[in-house]
């Protein structure tokens, strides 16, 4: 019943999709679209190499790609992206209590490292990251890498690596967008630069929503006062080798507990308000000339929560700052060498559980060796030692192993096997509640991860597939067999192993027909040799768009399926249209376009001690105008 009802509204979405376009007659003429393997890329490899000669899988999507998802921000239109799930505790994914959203690879939870400009902002307390901090307007691209990137980026690169790249343009110009509707919903910004310096500020607001969760353990709904952001970028390029650039953002909510209805009041499910406040800093500094490349970097992230119970607030300060010198050469037409080394401090002040230090050193390398035109093969490695004063260090060596064949400008296959690890975070080692509590004896997580993988393009298609084995020992989970306070453990052994797919087809001038996802079946193996579903198992996400250079419409569906702790099937339906006015464009957006109730975070599973669901935003529906100047 429910897969019958799922292919009803992707054909309901698709049809309102032809019904819009086929009541405006535009009968401008196209050029041939640009496909999505034809972008140059950086992340995988960490210097300038096209797509069809990667041996990796990776996705591209830029600043216009991201508006055209109907994402409110930036979590939201990349968790569209083939290959993700999409976790969230508040609306619009922002943070609750220091609970962020996640968009976790291939089923595997906490894989993913997040990147800006190539330089790391997860978390240094508890390797989260707010990606619907970062301003669409400060955005130029992203690109996601999946598979094990520890040669490339060290620790928490386990499953895969998101980049964000900041906004550059060559000539002077500037964009003002306003945007409102629903929900007291609106999004506001204003970009203005050139290639020596460019700066965006933005705003975001959301009106009062009333249930954002809901747990059925101890009978009660939190609920959300209005939502405030404020976010500023700059870009600064005084000479061709040296880049600044900043971001900062502050967002303010408040939280509010509520019992159900004719229930017993305990302690655990009176009434409760708090007050959260986040601000975040990012600063890097870059130096760039003839092959080497020099980033110094600084992130802040500090959390505040404040209650209105009398309750002691809760503070989170943390920060790191770090350098990572690296030198690219190429030997002719046959090799090319990369190395690097990374120096990288991390600093936790919190009310949960104190002061606690992190020191990261590694040195890495990656020779490639092309015999043939056609062929590339590459073998890397990576030495990292960790250093922590009040838990065990820890000393991992990772290697990598990855070829590519260009059989002809538009076919090519891959292979990329390596190994990665990812180290405990101070939180899961020291937190201390009456919820959950550290464990100081954890180990790294640490594994393999295999994948072979096409590509091809044609002017009416472009197709990536990737079959796809991760197998990790000792990965960090919650235990919850135990009732509260729950703790961190060890588990025997994690896996995933799937396919991955992402295809984009052209049937004619002014159409794009997107289906992009993966099918895995993730497990996590408990110490008593349990298995247990450890992620979603199936993510699709089908689109069709239309855009003639004066009117563009877009529908995405995203389909959430097979999910673990029993959760229903997640989905979701965005709309996005646009017409050329004037200097600019009226754009209309309408997300979650049937209003449906998803959980996008939460245990239903019938043994579990305190079953409860977090939930995706309502319906909202937006109306804009971009003026370009």
């Amino acid at each position: 019943m429910k897969n019958r009802r799922a292919i009803r509204l992707v054909a309901i979405s698709i049809a309102f999709t032809l019904l819009s376009i086929t009541s405006n007659a535009f009968a401008e003429s196209a050029t041939k679209p640009v496909t999505k393997l034809d972008a140059v890329v950086v992340t995988a490899t960490k210097y300038e190499t096209e797509q069809m000669e990667t041996p990796a899988f990776v996705t591209v999507i830029t600043a216009d790609e991201l508006e055209k998802t109907g994402g409110h921000n930036l979590v939201e239109a990349l968790r569209t992206i083939s290959g993700l799930e999409y976790v969230s505790y508040g609306p619009l994914g922002t943070s609750h209590g220091g609970m962020n959203s996640e968009l976790p690879i291939r089923g595997i939870n906490d894989g993913e490292l997040v990147l800006v400009n190539g330089v790391p902002i997860n978390n240094p307390s508890g390797g989260s990251y707010d990606l619907n901090s970062i301003p669409l307007s400060a955005i130029e691209r992203v690109e996601v890498v999946k598979g094990a990137s520890s040669v490339l980026y060290g620790s928490a690169a386990l499953a895969g690596v998101i980049n964000i790249i900041t906004k550059k343009q060559k000539e002077i110009k500037g964009q003002v967008n306003l945007e409102g509707g629903t929900e007291s919903y609106s999004r506001d910004s204003f970009s203005l630069g050139n290639d020596k310096i460019f700066g965006s500020v933005s705003y975001l607001h959301l009106g009062k929503q009333k249930e954002i969760s809901k747990n059925y353990g101890k009978k009660y709904t939190y609920g959300t006062e209005p939502l405030n952001q404020y976010s500023v970028s700059l870009s600064v390029n005084p000479l061709e080798t040296i880049s600044l650039n900043y971001l900062g953002s502050m967002e303010e909510t408040d939280f509010i507990r509520e019992p159900w209805e004719s229930v017993k009041v305990t302690k655990s499910n009176s009434r409760k308000g708090s007050d959260q406040t986040i601000k975040k800093h990012f600063v890097n500094l870059g130096f760039k000339r003839d092959g080497f490349t020099l980033n110094n970097y600084y992130y802040r992230d500090d959390l505040g929560y404040k209650y209105d119970d009398g309750t002691p607030a809760s503070t989170t300060e943390a920060y790191r700052y770090g350098f990572n010198p690296q030198y690219h050469r190429e030997f002719g037409e046959v090799f090319d060498l990369l190395v690097g080394s990374d120096y990288q401090y991390d600093h936790v002040d919190t009310s949960k559980y104190g002061i606690h230090k992190k020191y990261n050193y590694s040195l890495s390398s990656t020779l490639t060796y092309k015999p043939i035109e056609k062929l590339s093969l590459s073998l890397g490695a990576r030495k990292q030692w960790i250093e922590q004063p009040d838990a065990d260090d820890y000393a991992e060596f990772c290697p990598q192993f990855q070829a590519n064949y260009l059989h002809t400008p538009d076919l090519s296959f891959y292979i990329n096997a390596g190994k990665a690890f990812r180290a405990p975070d101070l939180l899961k080692l020291y937190y201390q509640s009456s919820f959950l509590v550290g464990n100081p004896s954890l180990k790294p997580e640490s594994g393999w991860s295999y994948e072979v993988g096409m590509r091809y393009r044609n002017p009416f298609v472009a197709v990536k597939l990737a079959p796809f084995l991760m197998k990790y020992e000792d990965k960090i989970e919650i235990d919850r067999s135990k009732g509260y306070p729950l703790t961190y453990y060890n588990a025997n052994r994690f896996e995933t192993k799937g396919v991955e797919w992402d295809i984009e087809a052209y049937p004619a001038d002014c159409w794009t027909i997107g289906l992009a996802g993966y099918w895995a079946d993730p497990v996590v193996e408990d110490t008593a040799g349990n298995e247990q579903q450890a992620g979603a198992k199936f993510q699709l996400s089908p689109s069709i768009g239309f855009d003639n250079n004066r009117f563009r419409i877009k529908t995405t569906v995203l389909m959430i399926r097979n999910r673990h702790r029993e959760l229903d099937n997640f989905l979701s339906t965005n709309i996005v249209m646009g017409y050329k006015l004037w200097k600019g464009e009226a754009t209309l957006s309408i997300s979650n376009l049937f209003d449906g109730k998803n959980a996008t975070r939460g245990d239903m599973t019938s043994t579990s001690t305190s079953r409860y669901e977090y939930y995706d935003t309502g319906r909202i529906i937006s109306l804009g105008y971009k003026l370009d100047f």
